[in-house]
């Protein structure tokens, strides 16, 4: 392995600090094109269930799935036509690019670099359309590929920190492969891989909202059982959360299955699929703050410091207004398949109404067994406006919980954060650039490295949420994992021990002539 100074466990603040980028001590690094890491998974011959594509589902509002979950009727079981619209939705191909002679396909996902680190795996129960067992999602052939004939959903359950419901008969394993994105980002991946799952979880709830389904986020559970489970080489893959179906106990004269006793191990042929190189080079600090992160967070209830970081107290708050905003076209399924990560921003200020949409998006708390026990998700949010109607230049603080904003100095930021995001100055054309911070000490003291995971895939699901209310809006919309750590913590004047962990440019784009 390298840079061995790293080779300790490592905590969430220890890791962020390690992979900071200074701009006076840039590594250099050349990516090695010859190298480039597989986007699919590649497993020898399994049985394959191909995925049914044409759900007749009717179109539903993309603004009341995103702010009022549930108000549709639910349905009382999943079959495997619902379950491919989910999957289409969540994780499918929604363009397909040529540039430098190599063939680019993007999915209904944002993801850095495009290099899409995350998998699905989906452990079912018994549905109409698809035995108990435990399957992997191949986007490339839109089918599921069956590592397990059995129900394992109790063996899963097990593993939980925090049991789950009875009438769960499909639960979605979310897990990222390192080097994807160490290829390109090194030791600093691991960021890049808890945001892409987040953006993944994101996109799970809202389609499995959308064809009447309601679930719960798992992020604690024992890492080691269930990669063992599912078959993953930890060293290369490892399992990041747990998405929980709740449905009826029994349709259709299915009943629900006991799970066996002690599992079959996976073969080595399964294990391995997980390689997705033939030069796979790891990285001492991701392998670290992974194995540090994997033990599950401290017993008792969290004392709230998780959540601190440390920001004045703007003089006035300003309660987030709702706003009737024209969403004609804005389908849901329309939606998430029109996302793109657009960046040819204009300087013409958002319109009000569209920026109280999206902060209303961002003042909803993740649906995960962190924010069930802390009520608030350890990620604080800010944002700096460059051009929005009725909103002066400046920094502002966001209070999630209370759905409120206040300012906290006036100024023409943006400019000054877009030389931050390693002077990527097309930010400075952005109507506002959505912050995501965390004190990283406090969420250590709290829960261990673990927190640092939480912190990261709630940064993610909110990013995502943002993503899709752009597009909704006709709105422009990057994130940035990528900036000058310190600088960044200079300018938002964080205490030492707070972050900014991730970025979200949205605007105005320039239009088509």
């Amino acid at each position: 392995m390298n840079e061995k100074s790293d080779s300790a466990t490592l905590n969430g603040q220890e890791y962020h600090d390690i992979t900071g980028y200074d701009r006076l001590h840039m590594p250099r690094h050349t990516m090695d094109w010859s190298n480039v890491p597989r986007q699919t998974k590649s497993y020898p011959v399994l049985p394959t269930i191909v995925l049914e594509t044409g759900a007749d589902l009717a179109k539903k509002s993309f603004w009341q799935i995103m702010e009022e979950p549930g108000s549709y009727s639910s349905i009382a079981a999943i079959d495997i036509q619902y379950l491919s619209e989910v999957l289409r939705l969540a994780y499918g191909y929604t363009a397909r690019q040529q540039s430098g002679g190599q063939t680019y396909l993007y999915r209904s996902v944002p993801s850095a670099g495009a290099l899409y680190p995350a998998e699905i795996y989906i452990a079912v129960g018994g549905i109409p359309g698809l035995p108990a067992g435990l399957f992997h999602y191949d986007i490339q052939e839109f089918s599921l590929k069956q590592l397990r004939g059995e129900d394992i959903s109790l063996l899963i359950a097990a593993t939980l920190a925090i049991p789950k419901p009875e009438n769960c008969w499909v639960s979605f394993i979310l897990s990222g492969i390192f080097f994807r994105s160490s290829w390109k980002y090194r030791k600093r991946a691991f960021r890049y891989v808890l945001l892409d799952t987040g953006h993944l979880l994101e996109n799970l709830v809202s389609s499995l909202s959308y064809v009447g389904v309601a679930c719960s986020v798992r992020y604690d559970f024992d890492d080691e059982s269930l990669c063992s489970l599912v078959g993953l080489d930890r060293h290369k893959e490892a399992g990041f959360a747990i998405l929980d179906v709740h449905l009826e106990k029994t349709w259709h004269g299915l009943e629900k299955t006991s799970s066996p006793v002690e599992p079959v191990a996976l073969g080595a042929g399964l294990v391995g699929a997980g390689r997705v190189s033939s030069r796979e080079e790891a990285y001492d600090a991701i392998e670290g703050i992974y194995y540090k992160s994997s033990e599950c967070r401290k017993q008792g209830k969290p004392s709230g410091r998780e959540s601190l970081v440390t920001l004045p107290e703007p003089r006035e708050w300003f309660p987030v207004r709702q706003q009737d905003v024209e969403s004609h076209g804005a389908d849901y399924a329309g939606v998430v398949q029109g996302r793109r990560s657009r960046r040819n921003f204009a300087r013409e200020p958002i319109p009000v109404k569209s920026f109280m949409r999206l902060l209303s998006l961002v003042g909803t708390v993740p649906n995960s067994d962190i924010s069930v026990e802390s009520v608030v998700t350890p990620v604080k949010v800010g944002f700096l406006v460059g051009h929005v109607e009725g909103f002066d230049q400046g920094f502002y603080r966001f209070a999630s919980e209370d759905r409120a904003y206040g300012l906290l100095k006036s100024g023409s930021f943006v400019e000054t954060m877009a030389g931050i995001c390693l002077d990527q100055l097309w930010l400075a054309n952005a109507g506002a650039l959505f912050l995501f911070m965390a004190n990283l000490k406090a969420l250590d003291d709290a829960y261990g490295a673990r927190g640092y995971r939480y912190a990261m895939m709630d940064a993610g699901i909110l990013g995502q949420r943002l993503y899709l209310g752009s597009a909704a809006l006709g709105l422009g919309c990057c994130g940035i994992g990528a900036f000058y750590d310190n600088e960044a913590r200079e300018l938002l004047d964080l205490n030492d021990d707070s972050y900014l962990l991730y970025l979200v440019a949205v605007g105005n784009i320039k239009k088509r002539k």
